[in-house]
């Protein structure tokens, strides 16, 4: 039941560990993988940001040839020749293109636009809001938005001409391929932690099987006592030395067990004998009783049957019951002490012999009041108790109701049933159903009320132990 307890209730070592440890694994492999994202993020940003600033520069070097061309010749006045530059620089610009996702835009010093490498429709507020977004004569990166798009980039200002150029790239294709890696990565930590739990669980049954086994062998102990059972030791470590130490264990405490059980029949053996001495002192005593009066014999055997069926109705166990069956003939050990010319006198009593007869319950006690043996402090109780009466006129203590002992109650039911039904050399027997009717009358004055209702609704077992022990 405990084992079952515990694999209800409980996780196995193995499930444990393995919570400890993937989890572990998982946060590594996503901490992980949030740097390396974050680097590769970076690697790629910083290499579209060289690959723009060389685009730029590039430009801004040819803008800066035709500008000088222009001047040397005297033609910045002429606007024929300023448009042909224009014209050539947007060409160039063409060239520079190596995908629809790219765009080079060039805005004069009114915010006009005077080239656009796509046909990107830029509306007013949004040129102005490109030439605000710089400073005039610095080369920067920048983010924006353009049309619901996000774009990332450099500009530049020619300063010379008042001119501003956009060299830009789609935002979402310029980190497409971070997000490829970062596919493949994900897949990849997939697969590792996979591959990781599977070696977890495989070094788990590897280090954990020993210690399952020497489980399994203390529950085989446990259940079968067999001390001799030994766990194979297969490993040169510490699991193997855990092992080693249990059979070592295991040994020595079958070597104990072995010794531990003959103690034990010795001490059973022992209690045996006491026991047996016990029942010869008790047969002894009441067999003393019975020489003294030997009309007393039948009726003694009759008590201790109607006890001990008694206490089994009352729901006593087997011990108690066995109790009742071995003391309750001592019921009238007292006797002994009773003269003769009393004891055994055939006619009615005086009121001075039966004041005699009344301290024979306390001359039993006297004699068993100072022994060890339960059997016989029992008997000492019953020997004192058994005349004393529910209402409190009894003897001779007097005492009233569950005052009395039950064992005295008991017997008390039983003593005057058995003596009204039997014949002695003072009268006759009564007819059963005449001492029944006397036990009813005294319900509640001499008799407990509760065992005479017990006794009434097995009134049949009573009289069936009467007639089998009638001699």
């Amino acid at each position: 039941m405990i084992e079952e307890k515990f694999k209800k209730n409980g996780l196995s070592l193995r499930f444990k560990i393995l919570l400890i440890i993937i989890p572990i694994l998982v946060i590594s492999l996503i901490v992980s993988n949030q740097i390396a994202y974050w680097f590769f993020y970076k690697a790629i940003e910083n290499n579209g940001n060289e690959f723009t600033l060389y685009k730029s520069d590039q430009l801004e070097k040819y803008i800066i040839g035709q500008w000088q061309i222009l001047d040397e010749n005297q033609f910045l006045e002429e606007e024929i020749y300023i448009q042909a530059s224009i014209q050539s620089i947007s060409l160039y610009m063409m060239d520079l293109i190596h995908s629809d996702d790219e765009i080079i835009l060039f805005f004069d010093n009114k915010y006009n636009l005077l080239f656009s490498s796509s046909d990107l429709d830029l509306q007013p507020e949004e040129s102005t809001a490109l030439n605000r977004a710089t400073d005039a004569g610095k080369s920067q990166w920048i983010d924006l938005s353009l049309q619901g798009e996000q774009w990332i980039g450099r500009t530049f200002s020619f300063p010379s001409m008042e001119w501003q150029f956009f060299i830009l790239e789609r935002k979402s294709a310029f980190y497409t391929e971070i997000g490829k890696l970062a596919t493949i990565e994900n897949w990849l930590i997939f697969i590792i932690i996979c591959m990781a739990s599977i070696i977890v669980s495989l070094f788990l049954r590897t280090l954990l099987n020993p210690l399952e086994r020497i489980t399994k062998g203390i529950q085989s102990i446990a259940r079968t006592r067999n001390f001799e059972e030994k766990v194979s030791v297969e490993y040169s470590d510490e699991i193997g030395l855990l092992a080693y130490e249990f059979n070592n264990m295991t040994s020595s405490l079958n070597h104990m067990y072995k010794r531990l059980q003959l103690v034990i029949q010795a001490e059973e053996d022992s209690k045996h004998e006491v026991i047996l001495r016990e029942f010869e002192a008790l047969n002894t005593l009441s067999l003393a009783a019975e020489y003294r009066d030997p009309e007393t014999r039948a009726h003694t055997v009759r008590v201790a049957e109607m006890a001990a069926l008694f206490s089994r109705l009352l729901g006593h166990d087997e011990e108690t019951q066995s109790l009742y069956l071995q003391v309750s003939a001592l019921h009238d050990l007292g006797k002994l002490a009773i003269p003769d010319n009393i004891l055994l006198k055939p006619g009615a009593l005086s009121v001075e012999e039966f004041d005699v007869i009344k301290t024979h319950t306390v001359s039993g006690y006297n004699i068993l009041k100072d022994c060890s043996s339960k059997f016989l402090v029992k008997g000492a109780e019953i020997a004192l108790y058994h005349h004393e009466k529910y209402d409190g006129s009894g003897y001779p203590e007097g005492l009233i109701g569950e005052e009395i002992p039950i064992s005295g109650r008991i017997i008390c039911v039983i003593d005057v049933f058995d003596a009204l039904t039997s014949k002695r050399s003072y009268k006759e027997a009564w007819p059963i159903h005449k001492a029944v009717s006397l036990l009813i009358q005294e319900k509640g004055k001499h008799f407990d009320p509760q065992l005479i209702d017990l006794f009434l609704s097995h009134q049949d077992s009573f009289v069936e132990i009467l007639k089998t022990h009638q001699d």
